[in-house]
C-alpha cells in the first residue's frame, strides 16, 4: 500500500480520496466487525460476472492510528467491499482490469472504526424495501396522501396481488431476471391506478382507529388491488363493498352454517378467525398469505356478484373452504 500517503496532519474528520489496484485491495484485512463473507457471495459473484458497474470500482479503507489487539498502526483496513474481495480471490477472472477509487478514513480508537463502518456497511445505511417503494412513487410522480401508502408498508401486498394475477405463489419471493432490475417496480407499475386510488381511500379514513384496525393490513390492502384490477375503480358493486368494509355494515349475519354477504363474512367471521383466535389476519408471509388474502378475495368477489357465502363450522375455527381449495383459488382467480 505504499502509494497511499497519509496527510501530514490527519483527524478523525479526514477523508482521502486515492486509486489502487485490485491485487492491493486484495492484501488488507477486513475491519474487525465485518459480517461473515461467505454466507453472501454466491448472488454477489453471479452479478459481477454479469456486468462490472462503476460501483463496484468503489471501497472504502481506514488507516488506523492506534495499536490494539487487532489493528496496527498505520496499516489499511476493508470497510466496505469485502465480499467483492473474497469472490475476486477465488474468481480471478471476475476482477475488474482497471484501478479502484478508495475512500480511505482515519480512526484514532477502536470505537471510531466501528462508527465509520456502521455508517457505510450497515443496515441503517441499506436501503430498505419500504424505502425503494417511496422511491417508486417519487418516479412515478406520485404522492401519498395517506401515511399507509407513504410508508410503503404495501410491498408485501403489491406482490401478493402481482402473484395473483399472473397466476403464480413463486413470485412473491422476489427475484429479478436481472440484478440492474428495479425490485417491485413492475408490480408497481402494473397497480399504479389501483394504488393511486387506495391512497385516496385510505386516507379518508386515516384517523379512524376502529377502521384501521382491520383495514391497515398487507393482507386486505393485496386483497383490494387484485378486486380493483378485475372490476375497476368506477365500478358500482366496488363502491359498495368498499362503503360497507370501511363502515362496518353488516348487511344480515345469522352466525355458523348459514348464508351471509361476503363483507359480512369478512367484517365478523374472518376477523374473528385470523386475528383474534390466531392472531393471522396482517400475517402475509409466502406459505400463509395466500390463504388470508384467498379468503377475503373470495367474500369480495362474493359480494361483488351479488353471491352470499356459507361459513362451515370447525372443532376450532369457521372456514370457508379448506386451505388447499382456498389457495388454489388465489393463484387461479385471474384465469378463470
Amino acid at each position: 500500500m505504499s502509494n497511499l500517503q497519509t496527510l501530514e496532519t490527519t483527524s478523525f474528520l479526514t477523508v482521502d480520496r486515492k486509486q489502487i489496484s485490485v491485487e492491493k485491495f486484495l492484501e488488507t484485512t477486513p475491519v474487525s466487525i465485518q459480517r461473515l463473507e461467505e454466507p453472501r457471495h454466491k448472488k454477489l459473484k453471479k452479478i459481477l460476472g454479469e456486468k462490472i458497474l462503476p460501483t463496484h470500482l468503489e471501497v472504502a479503507l481506514v488507516q488506523t492510528h492506534f495499536t490494539d489487539e487487532y489493528y496496527e498502526d498505520g496499516n489499511y483496513y476493508s470497510v466496505n467491499g469485502n465480499t467483492r474481495k473474497y469472490i475476486w480471490n477465488l474468481y480471478p477472472e471476475t476482477r475488474p482490469s482497471q484501478n479502484l477509487y478508495v475512500t480511505v478514513y482515519h480512526a484514532f480508537n477502536k470505537q471510531e472504526v466501528n462508527e465509520i463502518y456502521r455508517s457505510i456497511d450497515s443496515g441503517e445505511s441499506v436501503e430498505t424495501t419500504r424505502q425503494m417503494i417511496g422511491g417508486l412513487c417519487r418516479d412515478n410522480k406520485f404522492i401519498p396522501l395517506s401515511k399507509y401508502v407513504g410508508s410503503g408498508k404495501f410491498a408485501t401486498a403489491l406482490r401478493h396481488a402481482y402473484s395473483c394475477v399472473i397466476g403464480t405463489r413463486s413470485v412473491f419471493n422476489y427475484t429479478q431476471s436481472s440484478f440492474t432490475d428495479i425490485k417491485n417496480k413492475k408490480e408497481f407499475d402494473f397497480f399504479e391506478n389501483e394504488i393511486k386510488y387506495l391512497d385516496k381511500l385510505y386516507f379518508s379514513f386515516e384517523n379512524n382507529k376502529d377502521v384501521k384496525s382491520k383495514m391497515n393490513f398487507s393482507s386486505v390492502f393485496s386483497a383490494l388491488l387484485i378486486i380493483l384490477k378485475k372490476y375497476g375503480t368506477d365500478n358500482a358493486m366496488v363502491e359498495v363493498m368498499i362503503n360497507n368494509l370501511i363502515n362496518n355494515v353488516v348487511v344480515k349475519h345469522e352466525g355458523i352454517d348459514k348464508m351471509n354477504d361476503g363483507v359480512s363474512v369478512i367484517l365478523i367471521d374472518l376477523y374473528n378467525k385470523f386475528a383474534i383466535q390466531s392472531d393471522k389476519w396482517g400475517d402475509t408471509s409466502a406459505g400463509f398469505g395466500p390463504i388470508i388474502i384467498g379468503n377475503i378475495l373470495y367474500c369480495m368477489d362474493s359480494f361483488i356478484n351479488d353471491c352470499e357465502v356459507k361459513v362451515k363450522n370447525t372443532k376450532s375455527n369457521a372456514i370457508i373452504m379448506k386451505d388447499s381449495k382456498i389457495v388454489d383459488y388465489f393463484v387461479n382467480y385471474f384465469k378463470n
